[in-house]
């Protein structure tokens, strides 16, 4: 039994003094808007530890794919797509001693993605997946209106078997709702 509450005792202090953090990174919930290749839906933000992140995606977007002159941006076309990405912030112990702000999970991050854009027909030659990897760094630009800023690299492939890297640039705006 005096196992037991220590156990107990102890398991409540380590939860409490991981809530008690000030570097942990935090859950969010929010509206976004991709302002390079035009896009709106939701997003999750789910802490996996103090540095990892996990980001949930669902929206509707538009087609970046490989043209004639290079990458064209279909701004006709928004087509319904799924994004999960993990993101690991290697600078906030480094932001907190400077005294910079690092509530709503800023910082600066590596990340990895794998974004899938969905047909709406069958005969739709655009359905892609795409992988990516980047650096990235998130900032509040007014009270629960983040931006963020991402640069890399991506390997496109398409239903109809082409695949091509390119290069990765986004720029998103985004809504804490919760």
């Amino acid at each position: 039994m005096t196992k037991t509450v220590l156990l107990f005792i102890f398991s409540c202090i380590g939860i409490s003094m991981y809530a008690q953090d000030d570097n942990a990174l935090e859950k969010q919930f929010g509206i976004e808007a991709n302002l390079i290749g035009p896009g709106i839906g939701a997003s999750y933000e789910l802490p996996l530890s103090r540095r990892f992140l996990a980001d949930l995606y669902g929206g509707l977007g538009t087609p970046i794919l490989k043209g004639s002159s290079g990458m064209v941006i279909y701004l006709g076309e928004f087509k319904p797509y799924t994004r999960v990405a993990v993101k690991y912030y290697y600078n906030r112990d480094r932001r907190v001693r400077k005294g910079k702000e690092i509530n709503n999970n800023r910082g600066n991050f590596l990340g990895i993605q794998n974004k899938t854009m969905y047909a709406l027909r069958d005969s739709d030659y655009y359905t892609f997946a795409l992988n990516e990897i980047y650096w990235g760094v998130q900032t509040e630009a007014a009270k629960k209106l983040l931006l963020t800023f991402q640069i890399g690299f991506a390997h496109h492939y398409t239903t109809g078997k082409e695949h091509y890297f390119s290069p990765l640039i986004d720029l998103k705006l985004k809504y804490i709702l919760f």
